[in-house]
């Protein structure tokens, strides 16, 4: 925390400076509905008091250039820091004739896709060095190519000529033979301005526009204008109109109205046009007023837009390291990763199978699938226990295949033996039977020994959403029902990509109704793998939307909950998940939100609120591709105030628990769940 709250301070001067009336009261309010991170940061801004600096008169130009001097030192050091610690490389060139930076992320491989960033700094300040600290975490979480346009900055250069620079990029990106729709665009404060003029000018040149813009805290009207203009100012922690914003302003302006629309491209004309817009905002920055405008303006013009308000957070709040951030950056990742249909991730093209498979195998191979088999060719982390690894080299390879309805279809198949000889085995051993409840079709397990009649745990089976049934993880539902001596429900739901969203939901919920019909929502637990993590999270959030009764406690394990794919170990664990292809994982979760936007947390509960939710028990293995999604709604929702608990078994795989498997990690996470629902369930020993 003592390197979060010292980054916040090397920080506050990106923020740009202001003063203060002496007759007005300052309202330094720090609200306790953001996260504990964030409190801190923000009484670290309200002490230094940032609000109290001025910047020069318009026509002051040694005064310029010194504020402009001033503002870089230590900014380019911090941003450097930044970049290295974010693994993002840095290269200065030109693009059409203009200095740039150009950043990769690690690990980058040129998708043909570009993020151009116009910087902040109030038109007439920083660089795109000193402002590495917003474009290095930008391209860490997008895994895009950044080109961080330097421009020149007001008093000198004009309006006109700045704007011309970052078009001048563009015909540079275009002359090197990207499209127009392999191109997107992000801003923050005055440089979200600089990136909706962009757009317009593009527009109005005939040169088409980016696949999509994201506008952090844009300063889109420079004049004294918009409800918070006015009654955020005494509690906006670093931005003020006079004499701060207002100086900026006319150096910028360069004499011109400061609502013409060339400069306040509030005012423009959107009819014609816009590229699809990400505006976020935070509720105590001035220009909250002006998002919401702009986000009226765009929507009143017919045109796609999304207005993402933060509660508590200040003006471009995302350059802080805070939880806040995290899911913001996961959102604008998320967003333009769609827009630029960004679906290319590491592909496993073939898959190996342990040997005792071979013969169910055989419709893989007959479907055109490349299957080789032995050992798993993913080396085991060291650290894991010498049981885990010698299950590890046993793990198959899950050739999902969502984007291919052949393979596909043979893979179901395949996954139907396995099923049914596991359900067959159990069946002579438990009293398993369907019962149809509101129209669906559910499986009841019943353990030997029934300990309360007055319980039950439904299950929510895995499978990329695309494969499997109710009669999936057989050897999990039965242990479950034995440990807590309740029944089991595992409801059957339609699969993608026939019955894309919200069709899974909808009948998850129409069975749980009935099911808490007959036994009360608080002697009901939830928990589901993989794709059933996911949909028993989005089933939470879809009966906290309805007003509907929550159950007890839910258990998403390794829940696969973002349709972008935009968590951090999507990628950076890539091939060396034993299990999951990325790329098959990726192409079956969209055809599951195909027509949906996938940002919505319906779809992708990762995005979601989890405010006012009974306990949460979460888990993760370090080693499978999912692992960010279950990390990252367990961190907002502990934000939120949930109950929640995070098991992440270091080194395992996907879906990293098991009953009497001999395999410590597996046992250990499988006691710390029972003993999660023991607690919540009330029915312990």
């Amino acid at each position: 925390m003592i390197r979060k709250l010292s980054v916040v301070l090397a920080l506050l001067a990106l923020i740009a400076p202001s003063a203060f009336a002496e007759d007005q009261v300052r309202n330094n309010y720090v609200p306790t509905t953001i996260s504990p991170e964030a409190q801190q940061a923000l009484r670290a801004i309200y002490g230094a008091e940032a609000y109290n600096r001025v910047f020069p008169a318009a026509d002051d130009l040694e005064g310029w250039r010194k504020a402009h001097a001033d503002g870089e030192k230590g900014k380019v050091d911090a941003g450097e820091k930044a970049a290295a610690a974010a693994g993002v490389s840095i290269t200065a060139t030109t693009m059409g004739g203009v200095p740039v930076l150009d950043l990769r992320p690690s690990g980058w491989q040129d998708n043909g896709k570009v993020l151009v960033y116009t910087h902040g700094g109030a038109y007439t300040m920083f660089s795109a060095r000193s402002t590495l600290i917003s474009s290095a975490p930008m391209s860490h979480a997008t895994g895009l190519r950044v080109i961080s346009v330097d421009y020149t900055t007001a008093p000198f250069a004009r309006w006109d000529e700045i704007q011309e620079q970052v078009v001048s990029v563009f015909k540079g990106l275009l002359e090197q033979g990207y499209r127009m729709e392999d191109i997107a665009l992000y801003g923050d404060s005055a440089g979200g301005g600089l990136a909706i003029s962009t757009v317009l000018n593009l527009r109005d040149r005939g040169m088409g526009m980016p696949a999509a813009v994201a506008l952090l805290s844009p300063w889109a009207d420079l004049s004294y204008t918009g409800d918070s203009m006015h009654t955020l100012e005494s509690t906006d922690p670093s931005l003020h109109y006079d004499p701060l914003l207002k100086n900026s302003a006319e150096a910028f302006a360069d004499g011109l109205d400061l609502k013409d629309p060339r400069v306040s491209p509030l005012y423009g004309d959107f009819i014609k046009g816009f590229s699809p817009a990400l505006i976020t905002e935070g509720t105590k920055c001035i220009f909250l007023s002006t998002s919401v405008r702009m986000y009226q303006a765009l929507e009143a013009a017919g045109q796609e837009a999304k207005l993402d308000v933060y509660e508590g957070m200040w003006h471009v709040f995302q350059v802080n390291p805070l939880p806040e951030t995290d899911v913001s950056l996961g959102k604008i990742a998320a967003f333009l990763h769609h827009h630029l249909r960004v679906t290319k991730f590491p592909e496993r093209t073939t898959f190996v199978l342990p040997p005792v498979m071979k013969e169910s195998g055989k419709i893989l191979e007959d479907a055109g699938i490349d299957i080789v088999y032995g050992s798993n060719p993913v080396p085991p982390p060291e650290g894991i226990s010498a049981e885990a690894k010698a299950v590890w080299r046993q793990l198959p390879q899950l050739p999902l295949q969502g984007h291919d309805p052949d393979k596909l279809a043979a893979l179901r198949r395949f996954s139907a033996i396995g099923e049914q000889a596991a359900y067959e085995k159990f069946s002579r051993q438990y009293a398993i039977e369907d019962r149809v409840i509101n129209g669906i079709t559910t499986q009841w397990t019943t353990p030997k020994d029934l300990k309360h009649k007055d319980k039950v745990m439904i299950f929510i089976h895995g499978g990329g959403m695309v494969v499997n049934t109710r009669k999936t993880q057989m050897p999990l539902q039965v242990g479950v029902a034995n440990s807590l001596g309740v029944k089991v429900v595992s409801i059957e739901y339609p699969l993608a990509p026939e019955h894309p969203y919200p069709a899974a939901v909808h009948d998850i919920v129409k069975a749980y109704q009935g099911i808490i019909a007959e036994y009360g929502a608080e002697n009901v637990g939830l928990f589901g793998t993989s794709a059933g993590g996911g949909l028993t999270a989005a089933t939470l959030l879809r009966l906290k939307a309805d007003g509907l009764p929550l159950p007890a406690a839910s258990a998403p394990l390794s829940p696969e909950a973002d349709m972008t794919a935009s968590g951090y170990l999507f990628a950076a664990v890539g091939l060396n998940d034993p299990i999951l292809p990325p790329y098959g994982t990726y192409t079956a979760v969209r055809s599951y939100a195909r027509g949906s936007d996938p940002t919505d947390p319906l779809v992708s509960p990762v995005f979601g609120d989890w405010t006012g939710m009974t306990p949460m028990f979460l888990l993760c293995g370090t080693s499978e591709v999912l692992a960010s999604d279950a990390i990252r709604i367990a961190a907002n929702a502990r934000t939120q105030g949930v109950d929640v608990t995070l098991y992440v078994s270091d080194g395992m795989w996907h879906v990293p628990i098991g009953d009497g498997t001999g395999v410590p990690e597996l046992q250990q996470a499988y006691d710390e769940m029972i003993r999660f629902f023991e607690r919540h369930l009330r029915v312990g020993k």
